[in-house]
């Protein structure tokens, strides 16, 4: 989702050799043209993984992908004018599936064979946490970044999300969406009100089925068979409602 120069881009086989060095150049720029910068497009939920060939599954799986999150001048203002929360509550939740060996080391399994979906979800590194809140607005920022696994996330008491971007810019205006569809490396940007919520608990949920890294084999229409496993994470809310929120 940036705007760099290609031989930064990231290419496959642009080895770094042992002894030696390679430097990238990212000069986060918003795009324009003659001179007039295009601000609909400025970078904010952007991410990085490992492209080198025949090793950036491998990669991916022990730990080569994360968040890139950039600010410009207009972010900045709506979170000066409380439009946007403020940092303390802007979280950045990436979503892995992994399976384990018995001994607990990491089971990388292959493509070719059949086994590369994984059976617990890992967020943020930890299998299926919980996360504890107060009664107030967050920003949140989810990356799929699953080999192969797709997503669609929703809430346990199927309140909609408040999406304001996705791979990278922020969306002209708020958009609400009940579920969110993440395939690998998509991600994004949500606003949760947690002073909304009656209850003390909520949970993140799956509810798309995928029987194999070919893709998804379900629809939104069977979500019992998404939901066999544990949701994916647990919000835990905590206090009063904020008297004073973005």
């Amino acid at each position: 989702g940036a705007h760099n120069p290609s031989h930064s881009a990231g290419h496959p086989q642009a080895y770094v050799i042992p002894n030696q060095e390679r430097d990238d150049y990212y000069p986060k720029l918003v795009p324009g043209q003659n001179g007039r910068v295009d601000s609909s497009e400025a970078p904010s939920t952007m991410c990085y993984y490992d492209l080198g060939t025949e090793a950036h599954e491998e990669g991916r799986s022990l730990g080569m992908m994360g968040f890139h999150l950039q600010t410009d001048e207009l972010e900045r203002t709506l979170v000066n004018r409380a439009i946007l929360p403020t940092e303390e509550f802007d979280i950045p939740i990436l979503i892995d599936d992994k399976r384990f060996n018995s001994d607990g080391t990491l089971f990388l399994g292959n493509q070719e064979g059949g086994d590369s979906l994984g059976d617990i979800y890992c967020l943020n590194g930890k299998a299926h946490p919980h996360f504890r809140v107060k009664r107030r607005k967050y920003r949140l920022r989810f990356l799929n970044a699953s080999r192969f696994r797709s997503l669609e996330l929703r809430l346990s008491d199927h309140r909609p999300f408040l999406a304001i971007g996705n791979d990278s810019w922020l969306f002209p205006h708020a958009i609400e969406r009940d579920t969110l569809l993440l395939p690998p490396t998509k991600r994004a940007d949500v606003i949760l009100d947690f002073s909304q919520v009656k209850a003390d608990q909520l949970y993140l949920e799956n509810v798309l089925v995928q029987e194999d890294e070919h893709g998804p084999s379900g629809t939104l229409d069977r979500p019992s068979e998404a939901l066999r496993s544990p949701p994916l994470m647990q919000f835990i809310l905590e206090g009063p409602p904020a008297e004073k929120d973005c």
